[in-house]
Formats: C-alpha cells, sequence, structure tokens
C-alpha cells in the first residue's frame, strides 16, 4: 500500500488547484469572448466572409475599447514579470486588474465585509497612487501604460460606487 500524503505536502497543491479555479472562473466571461474574436478573426483571414476588413476594423475597435480586454492583457503582461515594478506595486496591480477576484473589495485587497465608504475611501487612495505613477517620469513607457489601466479600472470602480 502507498502511504498517503499528510495534509502539508497537499497544502501547496490545493492553493493551486483553488488559484486556478479562481482565476479562470472570475475570468470565463472575458476569456470566452476573446476567445469569439479570435475564432471570428480566423475565419475573416481564411477568407470567410465578403465584408472581411470592415469586420476586421470592428473587432480591433472591439479588443481596443473594452476594458476588461485591456485589464486582462495587462493583467498577463504584470504575471509575465515584464514590467519594471516592486513587489508591492506588482501585487497590488495585480489585485486591481482582478486577479484576486473582481468584486470591489478584492480589488482593493480589503476584506470582503468592508464597509461602502471604507471601499470608497480605499479606491480614492488608490487612484491617487497609481495617477502618481502614471505621471511619473522615472517609470517607463510599459509601467505608465499598466499604471494608466489601473486607473481606468479605480475611476470605473468609484463612479459605479456612486
Amino acid at each position: 500500500m502507498l502511504p498517503r500524503p499528510s495534509l502539508e505536502a497537499c497544502t501547496p497543491k490545493l492553493g493551486q488547484k483553488f488559484l486556478l479555479l479562481t482565476q479562470f472562473t472570475a475570468r470565463t466571461r472575458v476569456l470566452k469572448a476573446r476567445s469569439a474574436l479570435s475564432a471570428l478573426t480566423a475565419v475573416l483571414d481564411a477568407g470567410g466572409c465578403a465584408h472581411a476588413d470592415d469586420l476586421r476594423g470592428g473587432v480591433e475597435r472591439i479588443r481596443a475599447g473594452a476594458h476588461a480586454f485591456v485589464e486582462d492583457a495587462t493583467l498577463t503582461r504584470v504575471r509575465s514579470g515584464e514590467l519594471r515594478l516592486d513587489d508591492d506595486r506588482r501585487a497590488e496591480l495585480d489585485r486591481l486588474l482582478g486577479g484576486s477576484g473582481h468584486d470591489d473589495a478584492a480589488r482593493l485587497g480589503l476584506p470582503p465585509a468592508t464597509g461602502p465608504g471604507d471601499v470608497t475611501a480605499a479606491a480614492w487612495e488608490a487612484l491617487a497612487r497609481w495617477q502618481r505613477v502614471a505621471g511619473h517620469p522615472l517609470y517607463d513607457r510599459e509601467v505608465a501604460d499598466a499604471a494608466q489601466v489601473a486607473v481606468r479600472t479605480l475611476e470605473g470602480l468609484i463612479t459605479r460606487r456612486r
């Protein structure tokens, strides 16, 4: 008979499984929409449509204009390590972009039971922080662009709470 692994040995695997489940469940709609746009692009590229150029332009406008797609792409860049950020800013940006959940408290790193006033106050504080990052001359263009995505995310969060 094989020895049973201890709970301590299983915990990292359970944590990874939970993280993957959380990430994909929260991002399901965005991932499905992105897949649909990719499939449409493949059909257009294969010559499967009479007005391919018009539709291709529409697909690109959707990709560029849908903030959820921009968040998703930026989150991928954050997690790939291609942005030069310190660990604290990287972790905060990951959370703001929905890396730990899409509800307002999770994006702000707050407990789920945080009151509405405290969530709004934290959002305003984060907005000021990321506006400073976006406008800071010593950050490179990639970091400034990612910070602008965070600013747009926080502006949307604050607007929804009004």
